[in-house]
């Protein structure tokens, strides 16, 4: 998908991801707050557009079971739907976190090559380039103070309506800057189409379905029925806006899955297939090893000690 090379990393440790004493705001599925990161047991996933700002110091996340690494004072985009874990961050590191809710964000109709590497698991990084993600524009220290301002706005009815036009404005002026066509080699987009942000929308749902539904035998028949396309039209919109089939995005969920259980239970490797989908143990091996570049047992080994 174009991202950084999986390699293996330190075990994560057990504590929690976020500082509790942080300040945060659930209402509408928006999140603003602010604390010490620390690495994340697991793997998580949920329906957000999610932004990161380290400062003080980097982070590195898994993302779709690959790393990415995001320096001090570095903005990171992802699509949180895709599994994503915390697995490091150095010494003083201060994280700005921002969750935007999906729809909110796809409402917005972000330039649709944007939208598209996104939904491909591909971090955006703001500020850097890094092992083949997108660099949108330089920043400093005034994105921070928004991120402050936004975590207190947010338990304000009026102020928060303000914060999330000034979240947006953010988004938008990022999204358009001549960087982004500059490097990804596409052709300069100031905005999406109606129909391109129907055909995002779509893929996102059936994307959301494959991740909700991937431990389950599901085809793309049962894809399409849930959101009453045709098998066909679903295949070809599904990889023209996500950049892979579906038959291989639901592999990789299965494969995250599979991390997940690898790391946090004792279940034999044959019984990890099998909860996390994969209909062989045979299978699960072969798709497991192309992926992480290591064994099941191995990456267990690895993590685990």
């Amino acid at each position: 998908m174009g991202m950084a090379h999986t390699a293996p990393v330190p075990g994560p440790s057990i504590v929690s991801s976020k500082d509790t004493t942080s300040t945060r705001h659930d209402e509408f599925g928006l999140e603003c707050w602010h604390g010490k990161p620390r690495p994340m047991p697991v793997a998580h996933r949920h329906e957000h557009l999610e932004v990161n700002l380290p400062t003080g110091g980097a982070i590195s996340y898994l993302l779709g079971g690959r790393r990415f690494d995001v320096p001090a004072g570095t903005m990171a985009i992802f699509w949180a739907s895709i599994p994503h874990q915390l697995i490091n961050a150095e010494p003083n590191t201060t994280m700005h976190w921002l969750h935007l809710p999906i729809g909110t964000a796809l409402a917005w109709r972000l330039p649709t090559p944007v939208v598209k590497l996104l939904l491909n698991g591909r971090p955006v990084l703001v500020g850097e380039q890094l092992d083949g993600s997108l660099a949108l524009a330089e920043h400093g220290g005034r994105e921070s103070r928004m991120f402050h301002q936004w975590a207190t706005d947010v338990h304000d009815v009026e102020l928060r309506a303000i914060a999330v036009l000034e979240m947006e404005a953010m988004m938008r002026r990022l999204a358009h800057r001549e960087a982004i066509a500059a490097h990804s080699g596409l052709a300069a987009a100031s905005g999406s189409t109606g129909a391109d942000h129907i055909s995002v929308s779509r893929a996102t749902l059936m994307a959301q379905y494959v991740a909700d539904n991937s431990r389950d035998p599901i085809t793309v028949d049962d894809v399409a029925r849930a959101l009453h396309l045709s098998p066909n039209y679903a295949m070809t919109l599904f990889r023209r806006v996500i950049g892979q089939t579906i038959g291989a995005y639901l592999t990789a969920c299965r494969i995250a899955e599979a991390q997940r259980l690898l790391l946090t239970t004792n279940a034999p490797v044959s019984e990890v297939a099998a909860l996390s989908g994969f209909g062989s143990t045979s299978r699960f091996y072969a798709s497991f090893t192309e992926a992480c570049e290591v064994s099941p047992g191995s990456y267990r080994r690895y993590y685990r000690g």
